[in-house]
């Protein structure tokens, strides 16, 4: 593809490359992680509304895997419908406990927060 007739250029390209490419991925995360971009609902942390709720569904001993029982928690929340249950695998449910240990807009601030954090420590 590329051939470089010096050794050093090609550890240049290298570098640079790999820069553009650890740049291209965080802004991927941040746009589609944190600010919900190509999302159907178009809000900032909408998943964030699913975890909230099975984690207040396990610290109550409730199954967030049953459709009726969350759907129902989710309507109550977040006074919206929702036809789908937790979609998450089990290991990821003690992060959702965490959540719902604190009120939900203080979790929600929380997130954008640490999420912002992190993308700036990579700086």
């Amino acid at each position: 593809m590329f051939e470089f007739s010096n050794s050093e250029k090609k550890q240049k390209f290298e570098q640079l490359f790999g820069i553009t490419v650890l740049i291209v991925s965080i802004a991927a995360l941040y746009a589609f992680g944190v600010l919900g971009v190509g999302r159907g609902t178009g809000t900032r942390l909408s998943d964030f509304r699913w975890f909230y709720t099975a984690g207040q569904l396990l610290l109550n001993g409730q199954n967030p895997y049953d459709l009726e029982i969350f759907s129902s928690a989710f309507q109550e929340l977040t006074g919206k419908a929702s036809n789908l249950a937790l979609a998450y695998p089990p290991q990821f449910t003690p992060l959702c406990m965490l959540f719902a240990l604190f009120d939900y807009k203080y979790c929600i601030y929380i997130s954008i927060s640490s999420s912002q954090h992190t993308i700036s420590l990579v700086f």
